[in-house]
């Protein structure tokens, strides 16, 4: 009996270990963002009470999109961007690190999920939208949480528009 207690409670511990995450593209035009641009990330939500994971997207993709290079530059008022992403938050599927601490593996995956749409700012034109989808892993005691859904959306997204651009 104990031994398969001890099965059961490892296997627990390994479900779910894999983070990841999408992008799909969602209209029929081409996402080619010009690199010499600057760019601003606004981002909003669907979900009701979100205002945390709101202000932690947007900080993980402005993140993001200055590591890789995205953009020339990100300005701090996003009015005066070239580029804008209207990023808009369409589900939320939250996991502390209490969560994770109490229950393992059994606390599930954090899940975001928004849709993207990118936008020459200067003539308020789509250049594209697309939907991603950022989840998180398990493989240890801390991983698994919110935030680490977030860095895998905010990635995804950058990866895309890198995918995309125009150089």
């Amino acid at each position: 009996m104990n031994r398969i207690l001890g099965s059961l409670l490892a296997m627990s511990l390994l479900v779910g270990c894999a983070a990841g995450g999408a992008v799909q593209q969602t209209s029929a035009t081409s996402v080619a963002v010009d690199s010499t641009k600057t760019g601003g990330v606004v981002v909003k939500s669907s979900v009701k009470d979100r205002e945390t994971v709101v202000e932690g997207l947007r900080q993980a993709i402005n993140s993001q999109l200055l590591n890789k290079r995205v953009f020339a530059s990100l300005p701090g008022d996003v009015t005066v961007a070239d580029i804008r992403l209207d990023v808009t938050i369409i589900e939320v599927s939250e996991v502390s690190q209490a969560s994770r601490i109490l229950f393992a593996a059994l606390a599930g995956q954090a899940k975001i999920v928004a849709d993207v749409d990118v936008i020459d700012a200067r003539t308020n034109t789509s250049l594209g939208q697309m939907r991603a989808e950022g989840k998180s892993s398990g493989g240890h005691v801390f991983a698994g949480t919110t935030s680490e859904a977030l860095d895998q959306m905010a990635s995804q997204v950058a990866d895309y528009l890198l995918r995309n651009r125009k150089i």
